[in-house]
Parts: structure tokens; C-alpha cells; sequence
């Protein structure tokens, strides 16, 4: 493998890395639209995975950046049923507000140093129908203390690391069938609109396939834009499906053509460019090859497999050419 064919390979990878990204980022839009819609709370709106590079935090949510184009995701409250960090028995530390409220719940240490620590008794941190979200902890002394949480209360665990709390009604298991119903289905729905989009703004690019006998773009050397087609071998033709069907009849590789050029009727002798698309070859029509079948142009298979500029096809599978 050449240093070529080596960026070529990473080009390309790099690609379908991105449009993946893209692609997968749309669908998660759609989900997220939806849930911000219902009422349900979002943690985390990521394009990319892996290490974050870059985020800021608006309302409740975070968006990110992450260092690996493979996708993204919308982290939804409640989404798998999971509506606490902590279990009874759990160790945690818990920060308080001004009037002694719990605001922060810290799994670990390592970010604030909390005001009352120790063993979790009993919790309550989904408040069903709104009911009041609490925790009891047992500290070091041996004393059962309870507070109530706030409903924006946080989870703190690692140096940066930091996730709200999961009350009943920002969770998405809370909300109705039809809300359910919704945030799941746009997701696959944005990425057919993506693709309507796409198909629209390429259409209004490339224009309008056209059935006509002009040349509007040409890569055979007797051809020029603007040609109109005539006549091919003797038989006149108007569309390009006339030209298509001369074209299944050809068995020479000169071909006597009638175009009309700038207004002027000429004649011209068509040596034919053939391409072998799926063997990624072309051949050669330039003055010293035309009368051969020599290699002018490779790409994909026959690259690989060690065909040449210049190379002449002698034999097709053991037959003669």
C-alpha cells in the first residue's frame, strides 16, 4: 500500500466518521426536541463520544462536544428507570442551602467537602404525585438525621462530574403514551427529513435530469459541449434514448457521428471511451493508444490489483481482445 492509497483509505474513514456523526446527531435532535417538549429533563445533549473537549451548561442541560465522531446521544431522566444514584446503606455526604435544605448529594468526596456525612437510612428522591422528596442519613455519632431534598437537587461523584436528580415528574417514565410515543418516534423521523432536505437542496445543485441529444459535459476528446447529436452510424437520433440504444449496437471502436457544432453540421469519426466501472478502468484514446485497448484511466479494483497507465488487455478471461 502506497502513501496514496494510505490518505485515501483515512480520507474516507474520516468521512463516514462525519457524516455518521451527523446522521446519528439528527436523530438524536429529534428525541430531544421532543422530551424538552414533554417536560422531561435532559442531562446531557452530546455530539461525539469519549472525552469531552468542550460543554456548556444552559437551564438544566448540559451540551457537549466529545473527542470521538461516532454519534451522540440525549441522556434523558428516568429513561431506563433508574431514579437514584444511591441505595440504603450507601455512604454519602449531603450539602445543604441556607435554610437547610439538600442540594447536593455527594457519592464521593473529591469535589466539596459536605456538611453532615454518613450512612443512608431510608430515601425518597422520585416523589410520586409530587409528594415530598427526603433522605435519612445515620451519621458517625450514630444519629438518624432526615432533610428534605429540593427537586433540582444534584448528585456529585469525581472531580467534575455532577447529575440532577430524578423527581417524578421531569421523568420520562412519568409522562404518557402518546409523549412516550413521540419522543422515540422523531428520531428515526429526523433522519427522513434529513434525507427529504438532502434530496431537495441536491436536485436544486445538480438541476433536472435532461432527455435531449446535447452534449453538456464530455470526457471523450471528439465531444464537446454543446454538441447536438444527430446521427450515430447512419442512423439518425433525437433523444438520449435513441443514443443509448445506438450505443448497445456499436461494435467497432471508431464510430461515424453527425453533430451539429456551433450551427455547422460535421461529421466526425468517434473513437468510443469505454468504462469498466466496476473494474475501475478506462481506456486510452489518445493518438498513440486509440487503435488498442490500452489502459488510460484506473480506480478501486484494478488500482489494487497492479494495472498500469499504458497497460494494453491482450485477453479477457483466456479471450483475445
Amino acid at each position: 500500500m502506497d502513501f496514496s492509497q494510505l490518505v485515501s483509505i483515512l480520507t474516507n474513514l474520516i468521512l463516514f466518521l462525519l457524516v455518521l456523526t451527523v446522521i446519528i446527531s439528527i436523530h438524536e435532535l429529534g428525541h430531544f426536541l421532543f422530551a424538552k417538549r414533554a417536560g422531561i429533563l435532559i442531562h446531557e445533549f452530546s455530539i461525539g463520544m469519549g472525552p469531552q473537549i468542550v460543554a456548556k451548561t444552559k437551564g438544566d442541560t448540559k451540551y457537549a462536544f466529545r473527542a470521538i465522531p461516532l454519534g451522540g446521544y440525549v441522556s434523558m431522566s428516568g429513561e431506563n428507570g433508574d431514579y437514584a444514584l444511591i441505595s440504603k446503606g450507601s455512604r454519602v455526604g449531603i450539602c445543604l442551602n441556607e435554610i437547610g435544605l439538600v442540594t447536593g448529594i455527594l457519592l464521593d468526596q473529591t469535589r466539596k467537602k459536605p456538611l453532615v456525612t454518613g450512612e443512608v437510612v431510608d430515601f425518597d428522591l422520585y416523589g410520586k404525585n409530587l409528594s415530598e422528596l427526603f433522605i435519612e442519613i445515620k451519621t458517625d455519632e450514630g444519629e438518624v438525621l432526615r432533610y428534605q431534598v429540593t427537586r433540582d437537587a444534584k448528585y456529585y461523584y469525581g472531580k467534575e462530574k455532577e447529575l440532577q436528580i430524578t423527581p417524578e415528574e421531569s421523568s420520562f417514565a412519568s409522562k404518557t403514551i402518546w409523549q412516550r410515543f413521540l419522543v422515540l418516534f422523531m428520531g428515526p423521523m429526523m433522519n427522513f427529513i434529513l434525507a427529504l432536505l438532502l434530496f431537495i437542496i441536491i436536485a436544486a445543485v445538480q438541476g433536472k435530469p435532461v432527455d435531449d441529444n446535447v452534449v453538456h459535459e464530455s470526457s471523450n476528446p471528439g465531444l464537446i459541449a454543446g454538441d447536438i447529436i444527430v446521427n450515430i452510424d447512419g442512423t439518425d437520433v433525437e433523444d438520449l434514448d435513441d443514443i443509448r440504444q445506438m450505443g448497445a449496437l456499436i461494435t467497432d471502436h471508431v464510430v461515424p457521428v453527425v453533430v451539429v457544432r456551433n450551427g455547422v453540421e460535421e461529421s466526425i469519426d468517434l473513437y468510443v471511451t469505454i468504462l469498466l466501472q466496476n473494474f475501475g478502468l478506462v481506456n486510452d484514446t489518445t493518438d498513440a493508444y486509440k487503435d488498442g485497448a490500452f489502459i488510460g484511466g484506473i480506480g478501486g479494483k484494478a488500482s489494487s490489483a497492479g494495472v498500469n497507465l499504458g497497460d494494453e488487455i491482450t485477453q479477457v478471461n483466456g479471450i483475445p481482445v
